[in-house]
């Protein structure tokens, strides 16, 4: 099942995999050998 990011709520439970972007204010629960590509933020 996909649905767009707009209707993530504060709350949802979402799984991710490899390539997928996620909001900024996501907060990770459970990862393996996680990285994260920053530079869009931080310029």
């Amino acid at each position: 099942m996909e649905i767009h990011q707009d209707d993530v709520l504060v709350g949802d439970v979402v799984n991710i995999s490899e390539g997928m972007e996620v909001p900024a204010d996501a907060i990770l629960l459970e990862s393996n050998e996680i990285t994260a590509d920053e530079s869009a933020m931080t310029g």
